[in-house]
């Protein structure tokens, strides 16, 4: 799912990709970096739209449950990236 004008291997984007997760959440769970952690994981939601693009492009000829899950992701992507804005948002003025 990762797309081909990406430079480097699909692997190792996929490894960072997972990587960051886990990284994120932990920084969003520590009070000291939740704000800026929030703001990251925003950018990352939204860097990762075009991975869920190519996605909803590749599984194409896959049996409609399948296809309208990678279809899915697209959209979905628009309240991850909104509440992780409203949660820096709401951090960085307390």
């Amino acid at each position: 799912m990762v797309p081909r004008v990406l430079p480097g291997s699909a692997r190792a984007w996929t490894y960072v990709s997972g990587a960051m997760e886990p990284a994120l959440a932990a920084g969003i769970a520590l009070p000291r970096t939740r704000a800026r952690t929030a703001s990251a994981a925003a950018a990352f939601f939204v860097a990762v739209v075009p991975a869920n693009a190519q996605m909803a492009l590749d599984w194409r000829d896959k049996p409609t449950p399948f296809r309208r899950a990678a279809q899915a992701r697209v959209p979905l992507q628009i309240p991850l990236v909104l509440r992780a804005r409203q949660v820096s948002r709401n951090t960085a003025t307390r």
